[in-house]
C-alpha cells in the first residue's frame, strides 16, 4: 500500500515537472526562443506558438465575418439614430477587410509553424 502511494506521488511530482517544462511560449518570449532554438523540442515549442496564433487569427476572422454579416443587414426603415445605410455599408467593408487580413495572417502563422516543424525534423 505504501509503495503504491509512493509511486502515485512520484508520478504526480514528475508530471508537474514535465508540465512546467512544456509551458507554452508567451509572445514576449518568442524572439528569445527563436534566437536560442537548437533542439527539436525548441522548434516544436515555437511551432506550437505559431499554431496558437493561427487559431486565434482564424477565430478573429470568423468574429469579423459574423459582424460584417450583421452590418450588411439594412438598418430598420426609417433608420434609427446612428443606423444609417452608409454607416452599415462602411462597417461591413471594414469587417470584410479585416477578415481578409486575419485569414492571411493565419496562413502566414501556419507556414511559420510548418517551417519550425521542418527544422525540428532536420535536427533529429
Amino acid at each position: 500500500m505504501i509503495r503504491g502511494l509512493a509511486a502515485v506521488f512520484t508520478a504526480l511530482a514528475l508530471s508537474v515537472v514535465f508540465l512546467g517544462a512544456a509551458e507554452a511560449l508567451e509572445g514576449a518570449d518568442v524572439p528569445q526562443a527563436i534566437e536560442s532554438a537548437s533542439t527539436p523540442a525548441d522548434h516544436e515549442a515555437i511551432a506550437s506558438y505559431f499554431d496558437a496564433q493561427a487559431k486565434e487569427a482564424r477565430a478573429t476572422a470568423e468574429r469579423h465575418r459574423r459582424m460584417g454579416a450583421v452590418y450588411e443587414k439594412q438598418p430598420p426603415s426609417p433608420p434609427k439614430r446612428g443606423g444609417s445605410r452608409v454607416f452599415h455599408a462602411t462597417m461591413a467593408e471594414h469587417c470584410d477587410a479585416l477578415v481578409n487580413k486575419y485569414e492571411a495572417a493565419a496562413k502566414d502563422y501556419e507556414a511559420m509553424a510548418a517551417a519550425h516543424r521542418a527544422e525540428a525534423a532536420a535536427a533529429r
